[in-house]
This record gives structure tokens, sequence and C-alpha cells, in this order.
């Protein structure tokens, strides 16, 4: 793993990624509103050139579309089913979600790519070189689940990991997936704000 990835890696632990929620210093309106904007700078210096070559005529394509539609497609039913199983309860930072008025904009906006980076791009990369894609895509998934800090979602996060380290295997790009992964988000505040 190259030093600019692991640099990454720490700025989102750091500012971004799994944490108690209950901790001051991290439940601050001072710190969650700049640290995500810390952890962009962070991406935008580790991969600016991968960015810059990147293709964006590629989101016009069928595959980008399709990828994209089953990503959401099966996150939803993931979480529907977990919904099912387990019933509906507060995550960890639902809260925040409506305390702060910046973290919607934060969890459409920054957290796919963010997220998209670390558990598919970085860490699901480094273990399928390694091990087989379903121990890989499993680790994974779990860790991308416990940073969401909600035992009765944990299933479907994992579902939902499982699934993008599925299509990103198969497509070898995150962009459709970081497309899905933030409107699976929208959908939530969406459905959250007219429930309320």
């Amino acid at each position: 793993m190259n030093i600019k990835k692991m640099i990454y890696l720490v700025a989102f632990f750091i500012f971004m990624g799994p944490k108690p929620t209950n901790i001051v210093f991290f439940n601050n309106k001072i710190f969650i509103a700049f640290a995500p904007l810390f952890v962009l700078l962070v991406l935008w210096y580790c991969y600016k050139e991968e960015i810059r070559k990147y293709n964006f005529n590629d989101i016009k394509n069928r595959e980008f579309f399709s990828i994209f539609i089953n990503c959401l497609q099966f996150s939803i039913y993931s979480q529907a089913l977990t919904s099912i199983i387990l019933g509906q309860s507060a995550g960890a930072y639902d809260s925040i979600l409506q305390t702060y008025l910046i973290m919607p904009l934060y969890a459409i906006m920054v957290a796919p790519l963010a997220e998209e980076i670390v558990y598919r791009k970085i860490i699901f990369k480094y273990l399928d070189k390694h091990l087989n894609f379903w121990l890989s895509a499993s680790i994974s998934s779990v860790i991308f689940a416990i940073g969401h800090f909600s035992l009765n979602r944990f299933l479907g996060y994992f579902l939902t990991g499982m699934i993008f380290c599925y299509y990103y295997k198969k497509s070898r790009s995150i962009v459709p997936l970081i497309a899905a992964h933030s409107a699976i988000n929208f959908i939530s505040i969406f459905v959250a704000t007219i429930k309320s």
C-alpha cells in the first residue's frame, strides 16, 4: 500500500470514520463542520491524478447506469430485509443528521465518495489481491457495517458492502458505486424527513 493511500486512510479514520458519537471532541459543531472538508482536501491531494484522468463520459454509458441501478436496487432490498427481520431503529448517526444542518449535505456528497474509496478501492482491492473474493468482500463489508455503528442495521450494511464489492470487482470503477451510495443516503434522508 502506497504512502498516499495510508495518509488518506489515517485522515478518514481520524476525521470521518467510525468513532463513538458521545465523545465531546467528535460531537461538536466545529469538528463536524470542518472534518469532512479536511478529508476532501486529503482525498484530492492523494487522488488528484486519478480524478483528472477519469473519463466522465463513462457516466453516460449503459454499464455505468446498469451498475448504479443494480447497486441501488439490491441495497434497498438488503435494508428492507433487515428492517423486516430486525425492525427499524435509529442509528448512531441519525441524531447527528438531525442536529447539524450541514450533515445531510455531507451524507449525500462527501460520505459516499470518502467511504467508497476507503472500503472498496483501498481495503477491498488490497485484500482481493491476497485473498479470495468472498473473504475479501466479507472483511471489507464487516468493516463498512461496523463503521455505521448500528447493530440493528448491521446486516443491511454488510449486504450492501458485499453487493458493492461484487460490482467494484466486476467493473473496476467506484464511480457508479459512489453514485448509488449517494442516492441511497439521499433516499434515507428523504424518507426520514417525511416520517418526522
